[in-house]
């Protein structure tokens, strides 16, 4: 497993959300299972390749996030995408999810 731990920039929560990826017309359906202002970690059965690009949806708290991530990592049960290019208005709602998740 590729995993860079010492990189990493933001902390990460667990969640349990539903998520939609959307690799050019392919959809996959995979659930987060952490959270963090700069990516998720998805769990799927199907390997990403590192570096694919593909679009991201989830809801959080009413609010529809979606954009751009890239997969930076895989392991046995899923992968690390970071995000790319979301919204203000998807980072501060994010933003405000997670702060939720901190107490």
């Amino acid at each position: 497993m590729t995993r860079p731990e010492s990189r990493r920039q933001n902390l990460r929560f667990d969640v349990d959300l539903p998520v939609e990826l959307r690799l050019g017309e392919r959809l996959l359906l995979a659930r987060a299972k952490n959270a963090s202002i700069g990516g998720l970690f998805i769990e799927i059965d199907d390997k990403l390749p590192l570096g694919q690009r593909l679009h991201v949806r989830f809801e959080i708290g009413g609010h529809v996030i979606e954009g751009g991530a890239v997969v930076r990592w895989h392991g046995d049960r899923g992968a690390g995408v970071q995000f790319e290019g979301l919204r203000a208005r998807d980072v501060y709602a994010l933003g405000k999810f997670l702060e939720t998740l901190a107490g």
